[in-house]
């Protein structure tokens, strides 16, 4: 294998390890965003309309503390008809351009996801301050996990590409020995000095 061929194989093995790098940064993020969106109990299944008013189930509650998100459910008029742990604050009557402001940015600073449901809007938000809300949204803890992991990925890639350059010069030396062999007589000649 000539120089060329070495270095183009080099190149397309660092792009290859760099590819399968933003594969597994993908994965990571993918998996921390669905948590976001797809809460573990469904709060429509649990919300329960007894003697005229909302009631959560209690393994609702607890699951929206566990997460630290408070939730609260609105009429097409923007009234609340039912709130579980609402921060005083957003304890109020919404207008349209509210909630096409919260629905897509923050409300108050607080990041929420709206749901369309049969009496309204179903709004969940996080007391989290660690998430970001730009285009994606990661929680705080797997953008810091895709840091800690960008060490180890580096460093596995140094490794791999050490590992196939030692290959690759065993093999060259190996060549050039077989081929050094092949240019020798069978038989050594002896020479005679006059």
């Amino acid at each position: 294998m000539n120089n060329l061929g070495l270095i183009i194989l080099v190149i397309m093995t660092i792009f290859a390890l760099l590819f399968i790098d933003l594969i597994l940064y993908g994965i990571v993020m993918y998996k921390s965003a669905l948590s976001l969106y797809y809460p573990k109990v469904n709060i429509m299944e649990n919300l329960l309309f007894e003697e005229g008013k909302y009631k959560l189930s209690d393994e609702a509650v607890e699951s929206l503390r566990e997460r630290g998100e408070f939730a609260m459910l609105l009429d097409n008029s923007g009234n609340i008809l039912w709130s579980e742990d609402l921060p005083k604050e957003l304890e109020k009557e919404y207008t349209l351009q509210d909630v096409a402001r919260f629905t897509r940015y923050y409300l108050n600073d607080y990041q929420v996801h709206t749901y369309v449901v049969s009496p309204g809007l179903l709004v969940v938000g996080y007391r989290n301050k660690n998430i970001w809300k730009y285009t994606l949204e990661y929680y705080e803890d797997s953008l810091l996990l895709s840091i800690k992991m960008t060490p180890f990925l580096i460093l596995g890639n140094v490794v791999l590409l050490i590992i196939i350059s030692l290959g690759l010069y065993r093999r060259q030396i190996r060549q050039r020995e077989e081929e050094g062999c092949n240019g020798l007589p069978e038989s050594p000649m002896i020479f005679a000095l006059p």
